[in-house]
């Protein structure tokens, strides 16, 4: 079967993280998976994504430093934010981290 494209997922939450991943998969993406946003950003700096799909807080993740830290051969990449954590300040600090990324 043909991938309909090249998935990072980032979660701490193991049990989300493995099933969301096998849905996606079922749904004809490849996906590999992080369990924090060092291990993410080191998988971003070896191999080229279509999309990134990360969790807000997770270890390693201070500010938002995995999509901060984007760079080739994935910069410019879309970003899919999520958390468990919803706040206005979270949103807004989400939306301003993808503002960067798109515009570096």
């Amino acid at each position: 079967m043909e991938s309909h494209g090249q998935l990072l997922l980032a979660d701490d939450e193991e049990i989300f993280l493995q099933s969301t991943a096998d849905l996606l998969r079922l749904e004809g993406f490849s996906v590999d998976c992080a369990k924090d946003a060092h291990e993410a950003a080191r998988l971003l700096r070896e191999f080229r994504y279509d999309v990134l799909i990360s969790d807000i807080r997770m270890p390693g993740n201070l500010d938002l430093a995995l999509v901060h830290g984007i760079s080739e051969p994935n910069a410019g990449i879309p970003v899919i934010l999520m958390t468990g954590y919803p706040s206005a300040p979270t949103a807004i600090q989400a939306i301003t981290a993808c503002m960067v990324q798109v515009s570096t």
